[in-house]
């Protein structure tokens, strides 16, 4: 773990679609504070400080007029509030071009050189072709920056006007590159719909593409005879359901949003999984009574939580404790 405040290399890879979109918005909020034409091209080098959130310290190769230059850039990430913003951004030098005396080529003399090999242990590496869970949260800036770039490609395409809402699934498939399979509320003529994509990805060649989008169901609506609770009120009451519908998942990170804001920890409230979820219906309000796995830094601990949405959809966070 590291020290707090201090400045550590990124958890997260230089290439990974993560600090590549970090890198991006860097790029575009600085052409826009300064009415800049830079042109991202890949990023250099990723390290991280512990704040309130993320402070992600990143060193950018851009291209201003044909020219590729060095920008230091600092970019401050609260993932809970989805809160991004540019603090820092500043040239650092033109991009080094290696020579033959550079490398140690001389007159035919070639220099061997050893480059580091990646080592994947089995029970990190996926099944080749295999479909499983992301390793990123559904909640973290690269799935939500994957789900926003298919609802955006996909309105283009089709000339549509989806509105993204929020990534309900995410999982992964290695192929050549990483295909992202998520599974996407969005909101289409103020009617939510669950949508899902496929995005394909290259990071090292930083190449993204929209391979499959299609509507896949309304969003689920919560009544009391969904739950078995008759009118008469003589129903069982709390009912056992799906952790993975919308509804459940509001709810949830209703809770994790209520929860960070009252912590006074620098380290933001990750979710992991919804372990179990119950929910009853009185009328047209509802409460939620969940088991979530969270993560605090390099902290995972359980967290029982009680939510009630009332009659407007508006969620309010009940009760927390922990789950021992």
């Amino acid at each position: 773990m590291a020290t707090l405040g201090g400045v550590h290399d990124s958890e997260a890879s230089q290439n990974s679609v993560e600090i590549d979109s970090l890198a991006r918005f860097a790029v575009e909020e600085h052409n826009k504070k300064e009415n800049a034409l830079l042109e991202f091209a890949r990023v250099v080098k990723a390290e991280e400080q512990v704040v309130s959130g993320t402070m992600y310290h990143l060193t950018i190769e851009a291209i201003e007029a044909g020219k590729k230059n060095i920008y230091e850039a600092k970019v401050w990430v609260k993932p809970w509030l989805n809160f991004m913003e540019l603090k820092e951004f500043k040239h650092a030098g033109d991009v080094p071009v290696f020579t033959s005396s550079d490398l140690g080529v001389l007159k035919g003399t070639v220099t061997n050189y050893n480059y580091p090999s990646f080592n994947l242990s089995d029970d990190k590496m996926a099944t080749l072709g295999g479909v499983h869970d992301s390793e990123a949260s559904q909640n973290s800036v690269e799935i939500e920056s994957l789900a926003r770039f298919a609802v955006e490609e996909h309105n283009k395409k089709e000339n549509a006007l989806l509105e993204f809402a929020r990534v309900v699934k995410a999982k992964e498939q290695v192929v050549s590159g990483t295909m992202h399979h998520l599974t996407i509320e969005a909101i289409e003529a103020g009617k939510k719909n669950i949508y899902e994509a496929k995005v394909w990805v290259k990071p090292w060649l930083n190449f993204m593409e929209l391979k499959e989008f299609k509507h896949a169901g309304d969003v689920p609506v919560f009544t009391s005879s969904d739950l078995g609770v008759l009118k008469d009120g003589h129903g069982p009451g709390w009912q056992s359901v799906p952790v993975h519908d919308p509804s459940v998942q509001d709810a949830a990170n209703h809770a994790l949003k209520s929860i960070q804001q009252s912590s006074n920890s620098l380290f933001p409230y990750n979710l992991q999984e919804i372990v179990h979820a119950n929910a009853e219906v009185e009328d047209d309000s509802a409460k939620f009574d969940l088991l979530l796995k969270v993560k605090r830094g390099s902290a995972e601990e359980k967290l029982k939580v009680v939510v009630h949405k009332n009659s407007e959809g508006t969620y309010h966070l009940n009760r927390m404790e922990p789950h021992l």
